[in-house]
């Protein structure tokens, strides 16, 4: 089981669209409450293989079953703050190192 620590930098899996500006990617990830989706940079997305890649997040807050992250990017319904269940989390969110 992965331990997260409040300042740690990760990598959250998530789907990955064009986007409106050839700058960026649309993409939409799981969450606590549901999918969430948002525009982020093109040079965010992280080993992008197909539709599917990845977008780099720090820990910012750790509770019982929810992890909550800071994302960047313009996501549509939060400023980029995101719960995550721990338990998809801890089989899906990679350290940032781990994925190369």
């Amino acid at each position: 089981m992965a331990r997260f620590r409040v300042g740690e930098s990760v990598q959250i899996p998530c789907d990955v669209r064009p986007g409106a500006m050839p700058t960026e990617y649309l993409v939409t990830l799981s969450t606590s409450s549901g999918q969430l989706s948002g525009f982020v940079r093109r040079d965010q997305v992280i080993n992008l293989n197909e539709n599917t890649g990845f977008i780099p997040a720090r820990i910012v807050a750790t509770k019982d079953d929810i992890i909550t992250a800071q994302l960047s990017g313009s996501f549509f319904t939060t400023t980029g703050l995101v719960n995550l269940k721990r338990d998809w989390a801890d089989s899906h969110v990679q350290p940032i190192s781990a994925v190369a």
